[in-house]
């Protein structure tokens, strides 16, 4: 992935003085940054000649018609991290920072080289709109009797690796064109290794593949590497397929989310315990576990030269609602002296009523409605009663778990009349510190349908 600023499309021009298809492809790509640097395309051109004097360079890029500066990659570090393609080439990055084109050649003759120009323009204008290599056309002006390189999966995702883990991966492609293909190129950014050849010679419809192996980066997280395809005609573009995947952390932990108490008061005092694993050569210690608040207390366990188990337990009593902290794991790893681990219990009511509150269509038609009322606390909860703040509702207690859970439910006649007074349901418990609990029953309107266009 290229960095740069956001949402800029860039062409990378790399070039030799030493080269004489250079000398062809210069002033086509000259005539694109004419058009498209004011439409927002930064164009780079980038010599790759180590042993000639800039102004020698810059003399010979003046007579090809380049406009802008050119950039001397003496080092060679730009083209290296490319992996090296032939010289003219253009790469073309999208507004994401992927590689979305590379353009190897100049192109056998005039008419191939129009055909080059145009496929580039067409591919920089669907660039600029935000879209990427999988809008692009098989060639520039849609003809089908013109070799036509397709890269069968544009993005492989290879999933998760460790830390500089090397991955292998297939590259596949076809040829979707009625004639017969060369893939003369295959090679890939910094990184990407082909291992043992690859498919050449492709007939009209026949398909080839690229074995590569590739070292992820050892920072954790997202990763893009770009493996390049390029056929033996010079006025076709390259394909690109982008290798991806995710770097996991130095040290990970499951459960990844952290430990969670869940809502339930009852099992709040059972232990609850994450398992670490580092990842890498050498062996790391674990060395001590503290939490952030009191309301938490945590043990390690160090169970070999990689793994680690954290032990973590509840501190009660808790007040109502959700309880976070974070247990803080001190390690001897350089680059993750400290891991956190998220934790979160949840205090409910004592007892909870679910739904909150009643809602009843007010309609002329016998309703029932209910709620379920739950017990949070320790021991065991009893009804004693329950009753309605309106003689013409009819409330039933029916007990669903014994002492724990209970369903309320009330049936309302056809001819009750809600009007304006509050409506309520009280249950009587054998809490002394919660002997009534009271339920709101809210009445509402259907809502009528939009009547239709009168008929005249």
């Amino acid at each position: 992935m290229l960095r740069g600023d956001s949402n800029e499309v860039t062409a990378l021009m790399f070039w030799s003085v030493r080269c004489p298809h250079s000398e062809d492809h210069l002033p086509m790509v000259a005539r694109l940054a004419e058009t498209y640097s004011p439409r927002g395309v930064a164009f780079r051109f980038i010599s790759i000649d180590e042993q000639t004097p800039s102004d020698e360079i810059a003399v010979q890029a003046d007579a090809l018609g380049v406009q802008q500066a050119v950039l001397l990659d003496e080092d060679a570090r730009v083209h290296q991290a490319f992996h090296q393609p032939p010289v003219p080439s253009l790469i073309l990055v999208g507004q994401s920072g992927f590689v979305e084109a590379l353009h190897v050649g100049a192109g056998s003759d005039e008419e191939a080289m129009g055909r080059l120009e145009a496929r580039i323009s067409a591919e920089l204008d669907l660039l600029l709109e935000g879209k990427g290599r999988g809008e692009f056309t098989a060639s520039a002006d849609g003809a089908a009797d013109e070799p036509a390189l397709t890269i069968v999966q544009p993005r492989i995702e290879t999933g998760q690796h460790k830390p500089g883990e090397r991955v292998q991966t297939v590259v596949s492609y076809r040829n979707t064109s009625q004639q017969p293909m060369r893939v003369a190129y295959v090679s890939g950014t910094k990184g990407i290794t082909v291992l043992d050849g690859f498919t050449e010679e492709l007939a009209p419809g026949r398909a080839g593949t690229a074995r590569v192996e590739f070292q992820v980066p050892d920072v954790p997280g997202r990763f893009a590497m770009h493996a390049l395809l390029a056929t033996d005609d010079g006025s076709h573009a390259s394909r690109v397929a982008t290798v991806t995947g995710t770097v996991r952390p130095y040290i990970e932990f499951t459960p990844a989310a952290g430990i969670d108490f869940t809502r339930n008061p009852r099992v709040h005092r059972t232990p609850r315990i994450a398992m670490f694993i580092a990842h890498g050569p050498g062996e790391v210690r674990f060395e001590g576990a503290e939490a952030t608040t009191p309301n938490f207390t945590a043990e390690l366990a160090q169970l070999d030269e990689s793994r680690a188990r954290l032990t973590v337990r509840a501190v009660p009593p808790f007040e109502e609602g959700e309880h976070q902290a974070e247990i803080h794991v001190r390690t001897n790893h350089p680059r993750q002296p400290i891991v956190r681990v998220p934790v979160k219990l949840i205090q409910p009511p004592r007892v909870e009523v679910l739904p909150s509150e009643i809602t009843i269509l007010d309609e002329p038609r016998v309703r029932r409605a209910g709620a379920t009322l739950r017990h949070n606390g320790e021991g065991s909860m009893r009804i004693l009663n329950v009753s309605s703040s309106h003689e013409q509702l009819e409330p039933q207690i029916q007990q669903r778990q014994e002492g724990l859970q209970y369903q309320l439910i009330v049936t309302v006649p056809a001819d009750f009349e809600s009007g304006a007074e509050a409506v309520s349901i009280t249950v009587e418990t054998d809490l002394p510190e919660l002997p009534t609990v009271t339920i709101p029953i809210r009445f509402h309107t259907a809502i009528q349908p939009a009547a239709g266009p009168a008929e005249g």
